[in-house]
């Protein structure tokens, strides 16, 4: 699985606490939130905030078992790499088509920039203002797109890698799913043969 990618993916969605459970989970699976609160050194309510917004996601599920003892339920955590894998592929796709619809944007017009405030905008805008920063009153300057545009390109191409290797990565999980799928189908099939 691609790490790194999950785990962006991860704080994005709940925050950068969450990384260090999802660590916790790519190594183990069934995970109760007990271990996940001891090994993190988090409190238990704050990991079940990080893993029902994960859950809630798709990223990770649960099982729960009624403790014999005390009487009520006890969650065990997996990671869902499938559908992991599929919603990092989607924010790939959503990624690489913002940076296309920028790259096409400063490919076909010409952008200023405020050097005092760093403040940049659209010819258009600049027109509207008269090339003039509304917040300090200085000039704007002509922004050479030709670094943006290739700087754009680059993460474009990485993006593209990026969602290739997730996709094989599905691809090789799916058929996995179905070879235990086809194998379970046959065992039942054999123990009715057997009765």
């Amino acid at each position: 699985m691609k790490e790194n990618l999950l785990r962006n993916l991860v704080e994005k969605i709940s925050g950068k606490q969450s990384v260090e459970v999802i660590n916790l989970l790519l190594k183990k699976e069934g995970v109760s939130e007990n271990i996940l609160s001891k090994r993190t050194k988090m409190p238990v309510n704050e990991i079940r905030n990080i893993l029902y917004k994960l859950s809630s996601e798709g990223i990770v599920f649960f099982n729960k078992k009624k403790d014999k003892r005390k009487g009520w339920f006890i969650y065990f955590w997996s990671l869902n790499q499938e559908k992991a894998l599929l919603k990092i592929e989607s924010e790939i796709i959503k990624e690489i088509e913002e940076l296309k619809a920028s790259l096409e944007k400063r490919k076909k017009g010409r952008n200023y920039f405020c050097p005092i405030c760093k403040n940049e905008i659209d010819e258009e805008t600049g027109l509207e203002q008269e090339f003039v920063c509304q917040e300090c009153n200085s000039p704007y300057s002509l922004v050479n797109n030709d670094k943006i545009i290739e700087e754009l390109n680059k993460n474009i191409q990485r993006k593209e890698k990026n969602l290739i290797e997730v996709r094989k990565e599905i691809e090789i999980l799916e058929s996995k799913n179905k070879r235990k799928t086809k194998k379970k189908k046959q065992t039942k099939r054999s123990i009715r043969k057997k009765k």
